[in-house]
């Protein structure tokens, strides 16, 4: 997701061998941060019966953001890797990443950002609410439980004459 960078599995550290482009564990550590800001924008138990990771795939999201230009994954991934690590950083601060905390510090968190007087943290946190909510209000299971109809119906335009 997001332009991964390549990391080095553990095993493999031989001077002669080469370097595995494979993130460690299956993820990189900015989707691991963006399945942690998922589950907390709309956990499970929540308003609906299933949580933002149930509906929202990070396949999605980078096809999205693949049709916005090279910028936006690499900025949106060096924001994630910055909403990581900030519990260390800034305040309210914690001695555990973002994606390690557990999801109540998550949400604590995260509504500190978004009342931050620092502009980027607000930025971010709207941007990333943005992303995520446009996805999930924009699955049929999500459209049918807020009782829209299924398909969306277009509303039918007025004839030039009637005004």
């Amino acid at each position: 997701m997001m332009g991964r960078a390549p990391r080095v599995s553990h095993e493999d550290r031989s001077p002669r061998s080469g370097v595995k482009l494979q993130p460690i564990g299956g993820r990189s550590r900015a989707e691991q941060c963006f399945a942690q800001v998922l589950e907390a924008m709309v956990p499970s138990g929540g308003p609906f019966d299933e949580s933002a990771t149930d509906l929202v795939r990070i396949e999605e999201i980078d096809s999205f953001l693949g049709d916005t230009g090279p910028l936006t994954p690499r900025t949106l991934r060096l924001g994630l890797l910055l909403l990581d690590a900030s519990p260390y950083l800034l305040p309210p601060y914690r001695m555990r990443r973002f994606s390690r905390l557990p999801l109540q510090e998550r949400v604590r968190l995260l509504e500190a950002w978004e009342r931050s007087r620092l502009t980027p943290r607000r930025v971010l946190i709207h941007a990333l609410k943005q992303l995520v909510m446009m996805h999930v209000y924009s699955r049929p299971e999500i459209t049918a439980h807020l009782g829209y109809p299924e398909p969306l119906k277009r509303v039918p335009r007025r004839p030039e004459g009637d005004a």
